[in-house]
């Protein structure tokens, strides 16, 4: 699946890369580990220099990331119009408002630390209608860390894939398995905090 993938994104290069990472920061938890690889590999290659793509991929981010801002306002309000009569919807709008007013900043940047938490994250601050201007600061330190250490593991896993084929499966497996485990600790966590409020 994985090679698919990064066969995918190398067909159209830096657009295959930009459409990757903008369909992940917009709530889809599509693996960006393939648009790393690519891009590992089109550094290698001597297409683009380290420091142009690294920026490229922060740009793609924050694009990304905004877009997903701007969609969880917009749900918000559809949202609230519609559940506004809901004592449960109510509740868990006032919770989420409530923590980003006092921990909006922090939160913002641990989530864009982190994968696959990062697709949700700029929906939820979007929802919780944190400010837009601090929303868009703290993304971007958060992206501007988070995306160095993850271009030089991607440029040694380029290189393991590159040399040793045969490590192409267990590559692979060991992404899918992260995807899948993250999931399944979102769905426990997120049932144990429903369990919590009914009590």
């Amino acid at each position: 699946m994985l090679g698919y993938l990064i066969s995918l994104i190398s067909q159209y290069g830096l657009l295959g890369i930009f459409i990757s990472m903008l369909i992940e920061n917009i709530g889809i938890p599509l693996p960006t580990e393939g648009a790393f690889l690519v891009a590992a590999h089109l550094i290698n290659q001597g297409h683009y220099s380290f420091w142009l793509m690294y920026w490229f991929i922060v740009a793609s981010h924050m694009i990304g990331a905004t877009v997903a801002y701007g969609l969880g306002r917009w749900f918000n309000r559809g949202l609230m119009h519609r559940f506004s009569k809901s004592k449960k919807f109510a509740d868990a709008e006032r919770s989420i408002h409530l923590w980003y007013d006092k921990y909006g900043s922090i939160t913002v940047l641990a989530t864009r630390l982190v994968g696959y938490v990062r697709p949700w994250s700029s929906l939820i601050a979007g929802a919780a209608e944190f400010p837009f201007w601090p929303f868009l600061y703290w993304s971007l330190v958060g992206t501007l860390i988070f995306v160095y250490p993850t271009m030089k593991i991607s440029a040694l896993l380029m290189t393991v894939w590159n040399r040793y084929p045969v490590t192409h499966v267990a590559i692979s497996v060991v992404l899918i398995a992260s995807l899948f485990g993250i999931l399944i600790v979102f769905r426990f966590r997120s049932r144990q905090t429903q369990t919590v409020s009914e009590k």
